[in-house]
C-alpha cells in the first residue's frame, strides 16, 4: 500500500509536509521517552570494528537478516532479541551512526519471522512526528522483506531499500525460488479490451510490467498515468471477456463492500483474496473529497486492486493507502469511481457505467472478481 516514501532519516525523523495523496500515519503521543527504554546497543562501542567484535564475531552463526545494513551513512544493525528485551520479537535493529546522537543506539526495528518464507518478515519500526529532543516515540506496524538482489525492503509497501555491508553478504535468488519481483500489486480489467487499471505507485519506477493470470505471464505497457490521483492504467495484448463495471451510483456511509487483491504477492498462495467491510468516511486525510475510508483489510500488495459494492458487484473505488501502527486499526482508503471515471475519460477511455441496483448471487460476484483481478509484477 502507498505509504510515505524519502529516505531511511525520513522514515525515522518525519517532516511535516505531505502530499494530498500520500496517507497520514497517525500517531498516538504516549510520552518523552528515555533514552534507556529503546537503546539496545552496548555503550561501551566507540568504534564500527568494535560494533562488529560484539556483535558479529568470525565464525559466529547468523541469520541472514543479521548484520549491518546502510541506507547511505544511516547504519542499521539488526541483531536476535537479546534476553528476549522485547517479548515475541526475533530481531532488533538499531541505529549507528544516525547523523542525530540522540537516536544512535536506540531501537528502530522490531521484527519477527513470518511462517511461510524465511526472507518475509512482520513487525514495528520506530516514528516520530518531533524534531527536537525529548522525541515522543511510537512504533507502528512495517514489513520487511530481503528481496532476490539481497537488498533489505521495509515499510507497509516496502518503500525504503537498505543495502547489506557486513557481514558480506554471498546471495542469490536462484537458490532461493520463493523471491517474487522488485514490487508488486494488483490490477482489474476496466473493459474488455486488455485495459487494466492500478495504482500510479505500483507501476512508478518499473521498466518491465507484467500482469499474471491463471499462471499466464502477460506483459504490458503503460497507457495513461495520474500521479496526483495516483492511477495507471496499463494495455495488455489480451482480449478479455471479464471486466468490473464502475458504479454509477453515489458513494453512501456504511454501504457494504469488497476489496479484492494479491497481499503479499505470491508469498502466501496464488489465490485472490477478498475482504469485506463498509464506507466508514466518504474523504480522506486532511478533507481529501478524492478518497473515501473503509475498513475492509488491506495490506501490502492490495495497492491498485478492485473495492466493489458487495451486492451489485459494481466498482466503487481503487484501493490505494493504509493508516497502521500499533494502536490503529481498520483505517484504509480507496480512490473515488468518480475520479477514476475523470480519468479514463481524459484519456478516451471505453468504459461500462452502470447505475442500476441489481442484485447478484454470491458466485457471480466471486466469479467476477476471480476473471477480473490481476497479479502486477514488475523490475
Amino acid at each position: 500500500m502507498k505509504v510515505i516514501r524519502s529516505g531511511l532519516k525520513k522514515l525515522l525523523m518525519n517532516t511535516t509536509s505531505m502530499n494530498k495523496i500520500l496517507p497520514i500515519i497517525l500517531v498516538v503521543v504516549l510520552s518523552a521517552c528515555t533514552a534507556g527504554k529503546h537503546a539496545i546497543m552496548d555503550d561501551n562501542i566507540t568504534s564500527l570494528e568494535e560494533l562488529k567484535q560484539r556483535y558479529f564475531p568470525e565464525g559466529k552463526q547468523l541469520d541472514l537478516i543479521e548484520g549491518i545494513w546502510n541506507e547511505g551513512e544511516v547504519m542499521v544493525v539488526i541483531i536476535k532479541n537479546p534476553d528476549n528485551r522485547y517479548q515475541g520479537e526475533d530481531y532488533l535493529g538499531f541505529a549507528y551512526n544516525h547523523g542525530n546522537s540522540y537516536l544512535d543506539g536506540k531501537t528502530l526495528f522490531k521484527i519477527r519471522k513470518s511462517a511461510n518464507n524465511p526472507n518475509l518478515f512482520v513487525g514495528s519500526r520506530f516514528y516520530t512526528f518531533s524534531m527536537l529532543p525529548p522525541y515522543d516515540m511510537e512504533y507502528m506496524r512495517s514489513n520487511y522483506l530481503i528481496d532476490e538482489n539481497g537488498i533489505l525492503k521495509v515499510g507497509n509497501d516496502l518503500e525504503w531499500s537498505l543495502i547489506k555491508t557486513y557481514p558480506t553478504l554471498n546471495y542469490s535468488s536462484k537458490s532461493n525460488p520463493g523471491v517474487v519481483g522488485k514490487v508488486s500489486g494488483t490490477g482489474f480489467y476496466i473493459n474488455n479490451n486488455g485495459y487494466i487499471v492500478t495504482n500510479f505507485h505500483v507501476i512508478k519506477n518499473c521498466t518491465n510490467i507484467s500482469i499474471l493470470k491463471n499462471s499466464d505471464s502477460t506483459e504490458t505497457k503503460i497507457a495513461a498515468k495520474d500521479e496526483a490521483l495516483d492511477l495507471a492504467l496499463l494495455k495488455a495484448d489480451v482480449k478479455n471477456e471479464s471486466y468490473i463495471s464502475i458504479s454509477g451510483l453515489p458513494i453512501e456511509k456504511l454501504q457494504r463492500i469488497i476489496a479484492a487483491g494479491y497481499p503479499f504477492g505470491k508469498y502466501l498462495n496464488d489465490d485472490l483474496k477478498v475482504t469485506s467491510g463498509i464506507v466508514s468516511s466518504l474523504k480522506g486525510p486532511g478533507d481529501d473529497s478524492t478518497l473515501f475510508q473503509m475498513d475492509a483489510a488491506l495490506n501490502f500488495g492490495n495497492s491498485g486492486g478492485p473495492v466493489v459494492d458487495e451486492e451489485t458487484g459494481n466498482l466503487i473505488g481503487v484501493a490505494v493507502s493504509i493508516i497502521r501502527n500499533e494502536k490503529v486499526e481498520g483505517i484504509n482508503y480507496a480512490i473515488k469511481n468518480s475520479s477514476l471515471r475523470n480519468f479514463l475519460q481524459s484519456n478516451s477511455i471505453a468504459f461500462e457505467a452502470n447505475a442500476t441496483e441489481s442484485k447478484i448471487s454470491r458466485k457471480q460476484l466471486s466469479d467476477t472478481l476471480e476473471n477480473s483481478t490481476v497479479y502486477i509484477t514488475c523490475h
